[in-house]
């Protein structure tokens, strides 16, 4: 019997590294059992690609205009977010203003289910 994902979700801070054209995500400051999900999704994450079993653990995030990106778990707990430097997802959303995100975690397996950018945090 398979059991469904109880989602709970969380603002998350981006950062933008114009160098590699990625957005980068993780939960903001003080936030709380978000992050606490987080921390865990993230080191199972970190595990499976160490293991060999990355991609198959992907997270992924909505881009914009009905596109998914995959992110991989980097260093200090962040989501990095690669996209081609000519990819008009890609500037549109590094050239928003405020731009943020909400995570959605899995409060059953910790797991990093999605991840959503958006305008104002």
């Amino acid at each position: 019997m398979a059991t469904l994902p109880k989602p709970f979700a969380g603002d998350c801070q981006v950062a933008h590294d114009p160098v590699s054209a990625s957005l980068l995500v993780k939960p903001v400051k003080g936030a709380g059992y978000a992050g606490l999900l987080w921390r865990e999704g993230h080191a199972a994450l970190m595990a499976a690609e160490e293991d060999g079993h990355y991609p198959s653990s992907t997270v992924w995030g909505s881009a914009g205009g009905g596109r998914d990106i995959a992110g991989e778990p980097v260093r200090d707990g962040w989501l990095r977010f690669k996209f081609r430097d000519d990819d008009p997802a890609y500037k549109k959303l590094a050239s928003t203003p405020d731009l943020g995100a909400i995570v959605v975690v899995d409060r059953a397996t910790r797991r990093i289910l999605r991840v959503r950018f958006q305008r104002g945090r």
